[in-house]
């Protein structure tokens, strides 16, 4: 195991994320992710954009209050802090419904529609239709 954390640590120390081509630290606050990554919001959004486009079969518009109301709901009862931009923390959901068509979000809206088919499938057997 001891080699295994050595590799691992070795291979981050000469990560392009965590350090710059001479080998110094990259200075900043921010957290090292991969390239790939999304943030926990942005995560947020694809699943009521994807949730949104089951039922209105479309992704909703990055303005649409209802879509953030949504997002904001779920964000806050997943533990999120709110943070709004202006006197409405409803605005800073824009951003992240401009970015849900994002490459990386593909397998989690993926995921989350093979949710909503399963469940409609279930509710039909279950009502006798």
């Amino acid at each position: 195991m001891l080699q295994d954390l050595a590799e691992r640590a070795k291979r981050a120390a000469a990560s392009s994320a965590l350090s710059t081509e001479d080998g110094k630290t990259r200075p900043g606050r921010t957290r090292a992710t991969p390239i790939d990554a999304s943030s926990a919001k942005l995560l947020c959004a694809a699943l009521i954009a994807e949730a949104w486009t089951y039922f209105h079969g479309g992704d909703p518009p990055p303005r649409n209050q209802d879509a953030a109301g949504a997002a904001h709901t779920l964000w806050r009862a997943s533990g999120g802090e709110t943070k709004g931009w202006g006197n409405d923390p409803l605005n800073s959901w824009r951003y992240y419904f401009k970015e849900v068509q994002a490459p990386a979000l593909g397998k989690v809206r993926k995921e989350c529609q093979r949710h909503l088919e399963e469940a409609e499938r279930l509710s039909t057997i279950l009502s006798g239709k």
